[in-house]
């Protein structure tokens, strides 16, 4: 059909001309300067039972113009329903909502049509063009200047973006470092003297076999035309050979792609690689996130020929229409890519982002933050907060910190490699510790801060899934291959909002804070000597990371001063909170998802991490006691009427000589000295 006929077949469409469909998107392209046409449309809601759109006249020939045609690709997921039998879909309600917005500059403006089924939306039909919208490309052309643009307004405008790419450059340079050649078609070795220009790929693995490269292939591979060859290139996966073409397309050079670029059964190769994962993806160009799919065989949907759905249409002259899914946060939440634990550290970590929906291209920066970054947040402030106190560049850092952890632990790691959990997070990490600031770096083991090594301890277990809301069920189970002290020694998400709401207390209400935490070490264990597996991350096989530390312990166990525990459990949250009583009144408060019993025959001791020291505030009526701004429901606020606080972990012994972590909280000092603490040395495996 003719671009001509088309047109026609929409300004002749009955349905489209008497509910004003007409009207409203050709109005739209005149406020765009896209079409001399003026018309005053005033379109309502159009609503009818899902089944009719389908079985109804809207179905004939003589009905499908290029508006019905976009939206009935929004409706495909709900073609089932063209089947009778399913009556409930069938009635389903159905409508077409008219919007307008207006851009930037104000005389602009955006308009179109919500497609809904059962009051959700399934997307938009928008009049745009390419270079406004984020849709798939349409040609290689558009393609390139989309890309073009993207680079070029970020490196000119975005100061941010590239600040930590800078700070890397006078660092280290990276260890050896092999990038896909899209011209050679092969793998060439990186210049160690400069820093090189590539793009960098993220993506769902998956259970699918992926082609590797291997001590027995690298040579190989890095002749040119090597990837090429048929037995090579009928192994790569899909959305390997379409980020290629991706990178052709755009006038750029070199890619790197995990399984190419890392010359997986060399561990020690290995081994640096996952650790320099920061320095890899800050440094990188851009980064395509491939959201699309569930696995490697996706591709790149627009890439190909046959990969792009019907998505747009020509109305009038210069005119288009888009059909568009919900926007990228939606698609995001609804990805298999936003559940695994190698892609958040990866698209977190580049400073620009290209993602890959199966209806959309987005582009996002770390200055645009259109995704809630903690990253940048920390960056973008830093210029202004360098003028102030350290103290409050710290609490920036933490809140960071505790939000990225938060972030990470919703994500999965494949059950069969239970270890990742740790080490997918290793570049995050390092990137972090370089952010601080730039003026000072801050140390991570298994994942902790050791800046802040008592607030970062301070982490509570959840058996809810934020992202989903769904329950989750490995409460008190133990990830074997990470130490119990930190949050990637547990299954489930963790929390911060107990350690993050002590921080804001001891900032903003004036509480002073004193370490007991004292002579630190981590120290490189035989795993096998604290009946840990066999294979855990850390220096080398068999090798495990222990937390060493003096410090005062209580305890609260076979006949200890503290009593029974009652247990409140935050539904909304899914956090246990067990108070602790003394001499019948709460004293403290512990949270742990594992089951306590104080007059059981476990060996439960607290030990003391930290002291608060609560102001001395004359004059103050307790309503007004400043603790009151922190709206914490994890911390107590009655706790914080001008009482001194002991933060505290509770451990169980697995052995005389060492101590596993179960929960952490935080005892009023006057019933800590009741206790009658005594100074020990903990070895928290």
């Amino acid at each position: 059909m003719s671009t001509l006929e088309t047109c026609e077949r929409f300004a002749n469409c009955n349905f489209c001309n008497e509910n004003k469909i007409v009207a409203h998107l050709l109005n739209t392209a005149s406020n765009h300067g896209q079409c001399n046409t003026s018309v005053s449309a005033d379109p309502k809601p159009i609503s009818c039972a899902l089944g009719s759109r389908f079985h109804g006249p809207l179905n004939s020939p003589e009905f499908q113009c290029p508006f019905n045609k976009l939206v009935e690709g929004l409706l495909s997921p709900h073609t089932s329903i063209i089947d009778e039998a399913r009556p409930s879909l069938f009635s389903s309600g159905f409508q077409l909502v008219p919007f307008t917005e207006t851009q930037t500059p104000a005389s602009h403006q955006k308009r179109g049509y919500e497609v809904k089924v059962s009051g959700q939306i399934e997307g938009r039909i928008v009049v745009g063009t390419p270079l406004t919208l984020d849709v798939l490309p349409s040609d290689k052309t558009d393609l390139k200047t989309r890309f073009t643009k993207f680079i070029s307004d970020c490196q000119a405008n975005h100061s941010t973006c590239d600040l930590l790419a800078v700070n890397y450059s006078s660092s280290p340079p990276l260890p050896e470092l092999f990038l896909v050649d899209v011209v050679k078609k092969c793998l060439v070795k990186a210049p160690t003297c400069t820093s090189p220009r590539y793009i960098a790929l993220s993506y769902v693995w998956g259970y699918v076999e992926q082609f590797n490269t291997t001590k027995g292939n690298v040579e190989q591979l890095q002749q040119p035309g090597a990837l090429t060859l048929e037995q090579v290139r009928s192994q790569i996966s899909q959305v390997i050979l379409d980020a290629m073409e991706f990178v052709t397309l755009v006038g750029e050079r070199y890619l790197w792609v995990d399984t190419l670029c890392i010359i997986q059964n060399d561990a020690e190769f290995k081994d640096r690689q996952i650790k320099s994962m920061g320095a890899i993806y800050t440094r990188s160009l851009t980064c395509i996130c491939v959201i699309a799919g569930r696995d490697a065989t996706a591709g790149l949907p627009g890439i190909r020929v046959d990969s792009t759905p019907l998505q747009r249409a020509r109305i009038g002259e210069n005119v288009d229409i888009v059909a568009m899914r919900p926007d990228l946060r939606s698609e995001l939440q609804d990805s298999v890519y936003e559940t695994r634990a190698w892609t958040y550290q990866e698209r977190i970590m580049a400073p620009r982002l290209i993602f890959f929906t199966d209806w959309a291209i987005h582009f996002d920066c770390w200055q645009s933050n259109r995704l809630f970054n903690p990253l940048c947040d920390l960056l973008g402030t830093r210029a202004q907060d360098l003028e102030h106190s350290t103290k409050n560049l710290d609490l920036r850092f933490f809140e960071a910190y505790s939000a990225l952890v938060e972030q990470y632990t919703q994500r999965r790691v494949r059950p069969d490699r239970s270890q990742d959990r740790a080490l997918a997070a290793a570049g995050l990490w390092e990137i972090t510790g370089q952010c601080h600031f730039l003026t000072q770096s801050s140390e991570f083991h298994s994942g902790i801060c050791s800046r802040f090594l008592e607030f970062s301890l301070l982490w509570v277990e959840m058996s809810k899934d934020d992202l989903t809301g769904a329950m989750v069920y490995f409460a008190g189970m133990r990830n074997d291959a990470c130490p119990s002290w930190s949050w990637a020694g547990v299954l489930n998400p963790v929390n911060y909002s107990f350690a993050a709401g002590i921080f804001r207390v001891q900032h903003y209400c004036g509480y002073s804070f004193q370490s007991c935490m004292r002579s630190v070490v981590h120290e490189i264990k035989d795993s096998n000597s604290i009946g840990c597996p066999k294979e855990s991350p850390g220096p080398g096989p068999g090798a495990y990371i222990t937390l060493s530390f003096r410090a005062m312990t209580v305890c609260c166990s076979n006949g200890g001063v503290f009593g029974y525990i009652r247990d409140q459990h935050f539904a909304s949250m899914g956090i246990q909170r067990s108070f602790i009583v003394y001499n019948e009144k709460d004293c403290g408060v512990i949270y742990s998802e594992h089951h306590l019993n104080l007059r059981g025959r476990e060996k439960l001791d607290f030990v003391q991490l930290a002291r608060l020291e609560a102001p001395i505030l004359e004059g103050v009526d307790e309503d007004d006691w400043p603790c009151e701004r922190i709206h914490e429901p994890l911390v107590p606020s009655d706790y914080l009427q001008g009482q001194h606080l002991i933060l505290v972990l509770l451990v169980t012994r697995r052995d005389k000589d060492h101590m596993e972590r179960l929960g952490c909280g935080m005892i009023l000092e006057t019933a800590w000295e009741s206790a009658q603490a005594e100074e020990t040395t903990i070895r928290l495996f």
